[in-house]
């Protein structure tokens, strides 16, 4: 799964709450074989089953480590057309396995979630994500540090946790963003298809 964000969205604003929106909020999951009290998951993770939802944002081709090039052009559209307030939600969507996919040929968006009503910018690319149920792990800190949790979460929790991959593209949901928070204080949430 990606590597790491180099480039924070920096027009986004912060959702408002945890239940508000298409991606909605769980409790976390502990996986087959840990306890609560003796051994919990280096990160929290949960379980989700979301509805279809429709992003739209700027398509990128390469190593998921170099998504941040996408997202300075997400930001440059969105504040062209007056919109930098008109998305809830930040996104990167990641079509393909960076384990069975050379990096230069890696599919992903640099996404968001508009406001109702409001018509994308004729540059954004549609993005229809499927309904079905995800595998949620939530991080707290800086985009730099995405790459850690990332692998803990597919080589260590996902093998224990008794659940499979689907076919359906991996998120990263960027919950809040800087300026309105620090650096370390970012929340974002990595989601995996399963079933």
């Amino acid at each position: 799964m990606p590597a790491l964000l180099v480039c924070s969205p920096p027009y986004a604003r912060p959702s408002q709450a945890w239940q508000e929106g298409p991606f909605g909020e769980s409790r976390p999951r502990y996986a087959r074989g840990t306890s609560r009290k003796r051994s919990r998951p280096m990160y929290p993770v949960s379980t989700r089953v979301l509805k279809a939802i429709t992003l739209f944002g700027m398509p990128h081709t390469g190593p998921y480590a170099e998504i941040g090039k996408g997202f300075e052009q997400l930001g440059a559209v969105l504040l062209r057309y007056g919109l930098n307030d008109r998305t809830p939600y930040w996104a990167g969507v990641y079509h393909d396995d960076p384990g069975a996919t050379p990096p230069e040929d890696l599919r992903s968006h640099a996404a968001c979630l508009l406001a109702r009503g409001v018509k994308p910018p004729p540059e954004m690319a549609r993005i229809d994500l499927p309904p079905g149920k995800y595998a949620v792990l939530t991080y707290h800190g800086s985009y730099y540090g995405l790459a850690e949790p990332w692998k803990w979460f597919r080589e260590e929790w996902m093998p224990k946790s008794g659940l499979t991959l689907r076919k359906a593209p991996a998120l990263e949901v960027y919950r809040t963003m800087v300026p309105k928070v620090t650096e370390d204080a970012q929340l974002t949430e990595m989601f995996l298809p399963v079933e």
